[in-house]
């Protein structure tokens, strides 16, 4: 087997009067490669999973048999029932698209090029592992993954269409077929140059118009370089959802988590209380919010003040008096151009006293991948710890006393010295956590990563259901956190 192969489940119901189906089958998941992970919905949750293993203990059906099975077949094109007993039903002649892989449609400039180029064997395993009688056909194996021999190669495998004639094949698909021609746009952003390597190493080419819609993928900072209008569901990837926004920016997120809260309530629902991760907030441009933060703000307190839709610190300044604010406030709704509107900001309650390492600041930037909407897929990747260059305090006017990341600390003028200690990873924060702290040494991934984890996905959740679940609609966020003084993890920035 290889990964996206299938394992499915055989078993027989609890209830007796629930319909069998054929051979017993109850479900069905993807085997990843990799021992005996897979990835698939599990226990009437609603969303897809990765999980350690195919076997587990399911509440609907018990005496489960796993069955492994290769995917080629459906790539070769073969629409077929392989199972004597039970021949493919349909109620209507088939007839494939032309973008089908069933298809019948010679696409000739592929033909060509797999032949002259060596793509007839595109399939590696086809040559290396199948030449030989000894893999007696497609394999039928019931082991596990790792015991699984040899597939059988694409020549033993003639593809048929669905009244049984024989079909091309230059490839596993027609996807694999334009391999060769698969292009990909980058407008800039902070990783343009990591995305672009990755992609010419993979045999990418990259598009010099930018705005060109001829890509098989693009890659931007802000989501207004992408033409939504013009995507070809299926055909095109890009690396932004239309209405992430609601994620994304300060507001965005801040209206998403109040609204979720707000169901939860009515409903008696339980779960992760945002008032427990996300610092007190106001919306300083909505005039009743602004109201409530002048009431609730206490002189010499201490909040922060952020622009809705900027990163890397920028725009951010302290609020150490209700008047300041309110005069920055006046002068952005004066100076702001005719017909527009001055940048909305939110003002969040500082995060104090702050957990310090070696008396620095620091914060933790952690991953979320979301590859799909519906059904969601969603990934956690670690990240970093990021320091401060110069020593907390809190009376201190200088950003980069108070904000940690990058942008900001090479303003400082001991960055170049101390550069290499400005981004720990986990194991150094666990290191240094034991033994200045007290805490247990596997704290940072038994307890640290799980609460934001949960913080990521109670955030995810509260916009799921209202973003695009088109094909071909992914996104990578960042997420900053923060620890207080008595290990109360703060979600500050997404």
């Amino acid at each position: 087997m290889r990964p996206g192969d299938l394992v499915f489940v055989s078993g027989t119901y609890f209830n007796e009067q629930r319909k069998q189906q054929r051979h017993g089958m109850v479900h069905v998941e993807i085997w990843l490669g990799d021992g005996e992970k897979t990835v698939g919905a599990r226990w009437q949750k609603g969303r897809v999973e990765i999980h350690e293993s195919y076997q587990f203990v399911s509440k609907s059906y018990h005496s489960m048999q796993y069955h492994f099975r290769s995917i080629d077949t459906w790539l070769n094109g073969i629409c077929r029932s392989y199972c004597p007993e039970h021949e493919w039903e349909v109620a209507h002649q088939f007839t494939p698209g032309k973008y089908s892989i069933f298809s019948t449609e010679q696409d000739e400039s592929c033909g060509e090029e797999d032949e002259e180029g060596g793509g007839g064997g595109g399939d590696e395993r086809g040559e290396k592992e199948g030449s030989g009688e000894e893999d007696g056909g497609r394999s039928e194996a019931t082991s596990p993954p790792d015991k699984v021999q040899s597939l059988s190669p694409l020549a033993k495998c003639p593809p048929v269409s669905a009244s049984g004639k024989s079909v091309s094949h230059h490839s596993r698909s027609r996807a694999s077929a334009r391999g060769s021609a698969r292009t990909f746009a980058v407008c800039g952003g902070n990783a343009a140059p990591l995305v672009c390597e990755a992609l010419r190493s993979k045999g990418w080419v990259q598009l010099e118009d930018t705005s060109s819609t001829a890509f098989t993928l693009k890659w931007t900072e802000i989501s207004k370089h992408i033409n939504y209008k013009e995507f070809r569901e299926g055909e095109q990837i890009v690396n932004h959802f239309p209405n992430i926004s609601l994620l994304t920016t300060k507001i965005g997120l801040l209206e998403s988590l109040r609204a979720m809260q707000r169901l939860q309530s009515a409903a008696g629902a339980r779960g992760l209380r945002v008032a427990s991760f996300l610092p007190d907030t106001y919306r300083l441009d909505r005039e009743e919010e602004r109201a409530e933060f002048t009431r609730v703000y206490s002189s010499g307190e201490l909040w922060i003040c952020k622009p809705t839709g900027a990163n890397q610190g920028k725009g951010i300044f302290l609020v150490r008096d209700l008047q300041q604010v309110l005069d920055r406030l006046e002068g952005d709704e004066k100076h702001c151009k005719i017909a527009s509107r001055p940048t909305p900001r939110i003002a969040q309650r500082y995060i104090t006293p702050p957990l310090l390492l070696g008396g620095r600041k620091f914060d933790i930037r952690v991953y979320m991948l979301v590859v799909a909407a519906q059904p969601y897929v969603v990934l956690y990747g670690d990240g970093y710890v990021r320091l401060s260059c110069a020593s907390y305090n809190a009376a201190s006017h200088d950003l980069t006393v108070h904000l940690t990341n990058q942008f900001q600390q090479k303003k400082h003028p001991d960055y170049s010295t101390m550069r290499e200690d400005t981004v720990w990873d986990y194991r150094k924060l666990a290191e240094h956590l034991t033994k200045e702290h007290s805490l247990p040494p596997d704290w940072v991934t038994s307890t640290l990563i799980r609460k934001m984890k949960a913080i990521m996905s109670t955030c995810f959740q509260s916009v799921r259901h209202k973003l695009s679940h088109r094909v071909g609609f992914f996104d990578l966020l960042g997420f900053d956190f923060m620890l207080d003084s008595q290990l109360n993890v703060r979600a500050t920035h997404l």
